[in-house]
């Protein structure tokens, strides 16, 4: 790698992934999955056992011995393995680009710069997520290294499928391997391994669910039910391989043109296999819910996108140098980090919020034991704060899980009363304690309007001072009984 390379890329990896450091709280189901590390119960981590995630669970186990000996908070240690994870994979997708499509030095390192400023790493900053990210890297890892080493390939590919929408994904670069390697003297053996293979793979799934439940505590959880409408994003990416096609083609020689349509048919295979087990499962693909995690379901498309930019860049290089292709390229890493840092600042309002609730809540006196609605007054709560994660801000506050609050994230804007907040709550003891709600011992009924002054949902970038400094004096946080 060039010094130009590397310098570029410890830029782009220092701006686009620094805010995943900065966060010190935890997000969506890890909010309950932390409760871990506070009681040390290791009945918070059970819906991960259920779901299979077994490095998952073992990170939890692993950073909470760290924590213990080095009285380092256990987020820290989930966060650099975020950011190593993020750049492990975009490593690896250079080196992939570079070894399967032959791509050069200088577009390769730009797609690995694309895969550093995708525009949904802002989900890390929830916990559960990383694990997710280390098995992707050491997939990618894997994929590089059958060549040169089939038993680390076979290990570090064993080790990643513990993120079973690998599983497809793993066909698909199969399917990429058949294609750009694949003559009229080896097709038919190169088609049986890639068939071997994929049915070793099947196999292997098979086996596995047999064993594990993926399918979580419910067994419900990412049930098949594939929608035909969900195919709609395929024909997106189509397009965007036809309009490579007829761009590219037409500044090509015929030979550069038949590679080119290898590369694009992998362009496009990959696309379907990163989509597939979501798709089968009915879970959108959507990069811009920035203020939500679904956008966590495209974590494997990074590669064909990054596959995408390095044959753009390529191509523009051929035709019009160096200066147009860094245009290019600083054109679409600056758009990626502003959409990127969209989904980091609609987090960190959210982390924001919850962190002033909590203040507030220490500047009262604790209301009986029992149900509480607080009622946003003034501005539009974050989405992604559930109920557990209110109930998280009163031990905060307190010290014990005896309240039973409402979120703000299934009915927006609703002001829960007393029959709304026991039908809420109208679950077993089990649940509770799963929503941190174990040590009730009343059924009280108490609202709160909870204001804030200039306050936006969606977060601004400066939050992050506001965040860090623990300065809550720009929104005025009060809560009030009403």
């Amino acid at each position: 790698m060039s010094r130009a390379c590397k310098l570029s890329s410890t830029l782009v990896a220092l701006i686009a992934l620094m805010p995943i450091m900065l966060a010190h709280g935890q997000m969506f189901d890890s909010d309950g999955h932390s409760m871990f590390f506070l009681r040390q119960d290791p009945f918070f981590l059970e819906e991960i056992w259920a779901h299979g995630w077994y490095l998952m669970y073992a990170s939890f186990l692993l950073f909470n011995k760290l924590s213990q000996i080095t009285g380092i908070p256990p987020k820290f240690f989930f966060n650099l393995l975020g950011v190593v994870s993020i750049a492990g994979i975009a490593w690896e997708t250079c080196r992939y680009l570079r070894l399967r499509f032959g791509m050069e030095r200088g577009p390769a390192c730009i797609a690995g710069m694309a895969v550093l400023a995708f525009p949904i790493w802002h989900v890390s900053l929830a916990s559960f997520f990383i694990s997710h990210l280390f098995c992707f890297w050491m997939f990618m890892l894997a994929v590089n290294l059958y060549r040169q080493n089939g038993f680390f390939a076979g290990f570090f590919l064993l080790l990643s499928l513990n993120l079973f929408s690998l599983f497809p994904f793993a066909v698909g670069i199969a399917c990429v391997e058949f294609l750009m390697t694949a003559d009229r003297k080896n097709w038919f053996r190169q088609g049986l391994r890639v068939m071997a293979f994929s049915v070793a793979l099947v196999v292997w799934y098979a086996i596995l669910t047999s064993l594990v439940s993926v399918h979580g505590v419910s067994g419900s959880y990412n049930a098949f039910a594939f929608r035909f409408e969900s195919l709609g994003y395929f024909g997106i990416f189509s397009a965007l391989f036809v309009t490579l096609w007829f761009g590219i083609s037409r500044i090509s020689t015929r030979e550069e043109s038949r590679r080119l349509l290898l590369i694009l048919l992998s362009f496009l295979t990959l696309c379907f296999f990163a989509a597939f087990a979501y798709w089968a499962v009915d879970r959108p693909l959507l990069y811009f819910r920035f203020g939500s995690f679904t956008s966590r379901h495209t974590l494997l498309t990074c590669v064909p996108y990054a596959l995408m930019v390095g044959v753009v860049c390529q191509y523009v290089y051929k035709r019009w140098g160096g200066r147009v292709m860094d245009a290019v390229a600083a054109f679409v890493l600056t758009v990626s980090v502003v959409l990127l840092y969209q989904g980091y600042d609609h987090k960190v309002a959210a982390l924001l919020f919850k962190d002033m609730l909590t203040y507030s809540l220490e500047q009262i006196e604790a209301p009986p034991s029992g149900y509480v609605s607080i009622v946003a007054k003034g501005f539009k709560a974050p989405q992604h704060v559930h109920n557990y994660s209110v109930n998280k801000c009163f031990y905060k506050a307190y010290g014990k899980a005896a309240w039973m609050a409402n979120g703000f994230w299934a009915r927006r804007g609703f002001a829960y009363d007393e029959p709304s907040m026991r039908e809420l709550y109208a679950v077993d003891d089990r649940s509770k304690k799963a929503i941190l709600a174990f040590e009730v011992t009343g059924d009280v009924f108490t609202r709160y309007d909870f204001s804030l002054e200039n306050f936006h949902q969606e977060g601004r970038l400066w939050y992050w001072y506001n965040y860090l400094a623990k300065d809550y004096s720009s929104f005025t946080p009060k809560l009030k009984k009403s």
